[in-house]
């Protein structure tokens, strides 16, 4: 999986993703989606050299939709940042 979406639960950033369907994320948890991570893994093609060229590379970074939870204003709903 490339992309990875958390949400808030109890006040606190989720470590389980949000789930997803081939397609997507539902709308419903698009709305939820505090937290965006993509992450894959690459390897070069071929070739020789002195370096180790076959090792693969794991790239990860994360982007922050929303900064704190919204659960202590209990009426409020807890949507992203637009």
């Amino acid at each position: 999986m490339v992309f990875s979406y958390y949400d808030y639960v109890n006040g606190q950033l989720s470590t389980t993703p949000l789930s997803t369907t081939p397609s997507g994320l539902s709308s419903t948890n698009a709305a939820r989606t505090a937290r965006v991570t993509v992450s894959f893994t690459v390897a070069p093609s071929g070739g020789a050299s002195t370096l180790d060229l076959k090792s693969p590379i794991t790239l990860s970074d994360a982007a922050d939709l929303r900064l704190e939870s919204a659960n202590q204003i209990t009426a409020q709903e807890n949507l992203p940042c637009m």
